[in-house]
Formats: structure tokens, C-alpha cells, sequence
């Protein structure tokens, strides 16, 4: 019989993923002045879930459940505002960019495709390479929470919370 100890456990054990490893990349939609930037000011995120519905069938008297569809959940993402506030700006760009229902004045009717992009969450390992990635597919904006401002605040950073929807995520 093979006797375990925790040093056992930690010379087997190979290196974990740390939470605070990750970094953020946007893709056209109202997201085209990020568009290719790699964004590392951000204070958490979260690793989208999924939810497979059921569909109950019955048949001579029982129940049986089915796989249905998957429902996504909305992530909130919350940055550090740098110095020129350059990434809360353009994310307030992007909020109303989906908010408005004209396209660019012509008076056309928005399309999807208009305003929602994709946006890459990247995990990096520990020494900050990419080992996975997952991308939010059709993502937009839809909503920006307040920012406190006040002087009992002042060695604190400014953080901006965003809303990101999206239809679903690719692995």
C-alpha cells in the first residue's frame, strides 16, 4: 500500500490556475475602437456558465427529461480606470452605440451585426503565456454601473463594472 503525503501530493501536483491570471481582448461590433487591443486593466471576471434546460416528456405515465436548449448568463467585468479614463469612454461609446436605433444617421434600423462583437477572456498560466481562452460570441454592452467618486476614496483606484450579454461562448 502506497502511503500519501501532502509532500507526496505536491511533487505530483502540477501547477494550478490562479484566478488573477487573465487578460481581455474585444472583436468589431461597438467594440471596433478596442478592436486588437489586449486589455489587462481589469479588476475581475468570471468564467461564463451554461445551463442546459429540460424538457419533461411524458409517456404511459412517467416523466422523462430531455437535453433542451442552453441558456447563457450575463458577466460582469469590472476595470481599472487608467489615467485618460480611455477604456470606460470607448465601453460608454459601446452602450450607446447599442442603445441608439439609427445606424450612423442614415436613418436605417441597426442590424445585430452593428453593435455586438465577440470578446476573447484569456487565461494565462503562470508565467503570463495563454493556455485557454473563451470567447463570448455576439457580445455586447448592456449595462455600465455607476463610478464613486470621493476624497475619502483617494488611494483607491477607480474601477468601472461593466454588463457583458452575449449569445453564447465558444471554448
Amino acid at each position: 500500500m502506497t502511503k500519501y503525503s501532502l509532500s507526496n501530493f505536491k511533487d505530483e501536483m502540477k501547477d494550478i490556475a490562479r484566478p488573477y491570471h487573465y487578460r481581455v481582448e474585444f472583436q468589431g461590433g461597438s467594440f471596433a475602437n478596442l478592436s486588437g487591443k489586449e486589455i489587462v486593466h481589469i479588476r475581475t471576471s468570471v468564467v461564463p456558465g451554461i445551463t442546459t434546460n429540460e424538457v419533461p416528456l411524458g409517456f404511459y405515465g412517467e416523466t422523462f427529461k430531455m437535453a433542451g436548449t442552453h441558456t447563457f448568463n450575463n458577466i460582469n467585468v469590472e476595470f481599472l480606470i487608467d489615467a485618460e479614463y480611455s477604456i470606460a469612454k470607448e465601453l460608454y461609446k459601446s452602450l450607446s452605440n447599442v442603445a441608439s436605433v439609427t445606424k450612423d444617421g442614415e436613418g436605417l434600423w441597426k442590424a445585430p451585426a452593428d453593435y455586438q462583437g465577440d470578446m476573447k477572456l484569456i487565461y494565462l498560466n503562470t508565467s503570463k503565456a495563454p493556455a485557454h481562452d473563451i470567447t463570448l460570441k455576439m457580445a455586447y454592452v448592456s449595462s455600465v454601473a455607476d463610478v464613486a467618486l470621493g476624497q475619502e476614496t483617494k488611494d483607491t483606484p477607480l474601477l468601472f463594472s461593466a454588463t457583458i450579454t452575449y449569445s453564447y461562448f465558444e471554448n
